[in-house]
């Protein structure tokens, strides 16, 4: 068995999506000054490697206690994306070819791997991303996966620059962004886990996201 971390790291002053609050860790206790450390924590609620409930965008959707702990632990499969420009966008748009689509089976957690990652934590990572095609976007929906997982700031598609979270989070299909360490895990099944915290009112969440490989 073998345990990969998927997790970016929580620091001060990390670059966050544009127009999210910045991060601070502050000591309010310390060793010289009282018998423990204790940290003031202070972020937004979709920092670094995070997840959104349907709350996010939908005002009647889930919050986080109201979703099922299973949709963020359980089996997954990791497909490499196919990147092109279709003309004159400022993103790449992601694509899968037929091999890739019959990896996916209905109700699976699915985990895209597009290489963006190595942006992560540049100002560039949130700049001219990869978006999905409306066609994917559309499979994912018949498909009835259970859980989207990008190395992505956010998931986007072409078109309307919400309407891709609007489609997922009606239906409960959960985005996990901000994930690292994909490319061992592509063309392969595996055990994963994103559990959020279970925060009241809950729009999204940081998580601490792992894939278990059988080895």
């Amino acid at each position: 068995m073998r345990m990969i971390d998927l997790t970016r790291k929580i620091y001060a002053g990390m670059p966050v999506y544009p127009g999210d609050p910045g991060v601070s860790l502050d000591p309010m206790c310390t060793f010289e000054d009282n018998i423990c450390q204790v940290t003031l924590l202070r972020f937004g609620s979709h920092t670094g490697t995070h997840l959104d409930a349907p709350r996010h965008f939908l005002p009647d959707g889930k919050t986080l206690p109201e979703l099922p702990l299973d949709i963020f632990v359980g089996e997954a499969v990791c497909v490499r994306a196919k990147l092109y420009y279709a003309g004159g966008e400022a993103h790449p748009v992601i694509e899968f070819g037929e091999e890739e689509r019959a990896r996916i089976q209905p109700g699976d957690r699915v985990l895209i791997s597009t290489g963006w990652e190595e942006k992560s934590g540049t100002t560039a990572y949130f700049e001219g991303y990869p978006i999905f095609s409306a066609e994917l976007l559309l499979f994912f929906l018949e498909r009835k996966i259970r859980l989207l997982g990008v190395d992505l700031p956010t998931v986007e598609s072409v078109g309307e620059p919400f309407a891709m979270h609007r489609a997922l989070l009606s239906r409960d299909i959960i985005p996990v962004e901000g994930l690292i360490n994909l490319v061992e895990l592509i063309d392969r099944r595996f055990l994963f886990s994103a559990a959020p915290l279970v925060l009241e009112n809950g729009d999204g969440s940081p998580v601490r996201a792992y894939a278990i490989l059988e080895d």
